[in-house]
């Protein structure tokens, strides 16, 4: 073969590579744009969620969805589901993430090597409990919405307890330097996740100071359910809590292993 001919070649290949590389440069940019899309909707909704039921919480003593002379903005309830919804969309992403992240032990390593502490298992009893108390609510409404906003909650709670299972062990990525546009996203999501489960807290808490909880006509049912009630829903805002102190420590603290040293 001639010089010319392996000169033809070589800008072929160069061309190839130029244009697989603007392909993978396109498909990061749409991830991470979709990405930053899916999370300003996670916060947008939150924002809403918590006008929603901040409002209905002091004018009626009721819980979101259970509240009837909301006005401040219209399709209150689908618009909570459709946070509840961005929510897990969010989280689910945030755990198909980790397969990206270099050296990850996986999923299931690490959650077989989180099980080993004690942590592990309290944490996964405060799930249960929160998870009890929105099975609770479900089993006394009759309203199909509000059934669904309490899986949506359930659903929230799952994901986000197996979050913290699966990133215990992940370091921050402060290290990576060239890679600011993760940086953004990864700590975005954490204050989301922290803003989130703060909020949840702080609700749940007064809610259960003042009695209010989402069971249809909690006031007419036996006492037993309403002392069980009660007691779960004050046991779910401690979840929320765990759930935001991991995210915060996770935030500030770069060690490998929140879990075992009881940052949760």
């Amino acid at each position: 073969m001639s010089e010319t001919t392996y000169t033809l070649i070589g800008r072929d290949a160069e061309k190839i590579k130029c244009r697989l590389c603007s392909r993978q440069v396109c498909v990061k940019v749409v991830t991470l744009t979709l990405y930053f899309a899916v999370l300003l909707w996670r916060f947008i909704g939150l924002i809403l969620y918590s006008i929603h039921a901040t409002d209905c919480f002091f004018r009626e003593k009721l819980a979101s969805y259970r509240c009837k002379n909301f006005t401040l903005f219209s399709h209150a309830d689908e618009l909570e589901i459709a946070w509840q919804s961005a929510s897990v969309i969010n989280t689910l992403l945030v755990v198909l993430v980790l397969m990206k992240v270099p050296d990850y032990e996986g999923y299931l390593s690490a959650l077989r090597n989180n099980s080993k502490h004690a942590r592990f298992w309290s944490l996964f009893c405060q799930l249960l409990v929160a998870v009890t108390y929105n099975v609770i609510v479900i089993s006394t409404e009759s309203l199909g919405i509000s059934k669904f906003i309490e899986v949506g909650f359930i659903l929230g709670e799952i994901s986000t307890t197996l979050v913290v299972y699966l990133w215990n062990n992940v370091p921050a990525p402060w290290r990576e330097s060239r890679l600011p546009a993760r940086h953004l996203a990864y700590t975005l999501t954490l204050i989301v996740f922290i803003l989130e489960n703060l909020y949840l807290f702080i609700l749940m808490s007064t809610q259960a100071a003042f009695e209010v909880t989402g069971v249809n006509n909690f006031r007419r049912t036996p006492s037993a359910l309403q002392a069980i009630t009660l007691v779960v829903n004050a046991a779910e805002a401690t979840f929320y809590y765990a759930m935001m102190k991991f995210f915060w420590n996770k935030w500030f603290d770069d060690r490998r292993n929140l879990l075992i040293n009881d940052n949760v």
